[in-house]
């Protein structure tokens, strides 16, 4: 589809969001054909030139300042341009639409570039490899590790309260038996039950 095949065809879909009967449409389209092949016009003619297909692979270097001023030169241009364009056909739309449905053009206008941008976007991301995502780190992590000490703590501490029931011993979390009652400090299992002793 050619540039003007997508103007018409953009400008029809237009028409009928605006509600224009047969006669406004026929009037409308060929304004915003027009419409948009100046603004393409203008764009093309302060847009940086692409280098050379042999020179595309080859990093490119850091403009000068000379090219810099030239870059900003050239925006300024092309807004004032770009202005230029819409103020003169903005007279022309409103041979046809109402102020209210300009407004509406304009906001259907953002909406269709916006659409071309994402679509270019995507055009240039496809077949490009994507990387796995990477691994869940911080604090979705810890609380697996937790659980898994849990896990462990328990494994080891039920054959400790299966022993201390068999007598009236004192067994430490390390496995240590004592006759009495424990004089150091700790968690230590008796008759069945953790038991923690202060100092």
């Amino acid at each position: 589809m050619s540039e003007e095949q997508l103007s018409q065809e953009v400008a029809t879909r237009m028409a009928r969001h605006l509600e224009l009967d047969e006669a406004k449409t026929s009037k409308f389209v060929p304004i915003y054909v027009d419409y948009r092949k100046e603004l393409k016009q203008v764009w093309n003619k302060y847009a940086k030139p692409c280098p050379p297909k042999d020179k595309q692979a080859v990093k490119p270097q850091r403009p000068s300042e000379k090219e810099l001023e030239q870059m900003t030169t050239n925006r300024f241009a092309r807004s004032r341009a770009t202005i230029d364009v819409e103020e003169a056909y903005y007279k022309r739309f409103l041979t046809v639409l109402t102020q209210q449905q300009y407004e509406q053009m304009q906001r259907l206008e953002k909406m269709h570039l916006q659409r071309m941008k994402d679509e270019r976007m995507r055009r240039m991301q496809k077949g490009k490899p994507k990387f796995p995502p990477r691994p869940k780190q911080g604090a979705e992590a810890k609380p697996q590790r937790k659980a898994q000490a849990s896990e462990n703590q328990t494994a080891d501490i039920e054959p400790i309260q299966q022993q201390s029931k068999k007598s009236d011993r004192w067994v430490s979390m390390s496995g240590a038996q004592t006759d009495g009652t424990p004089t150091a400090p700790g968690y230590y299992v008796h008759q069945g039950r953790t038991i923690r002793v202060n100092k």
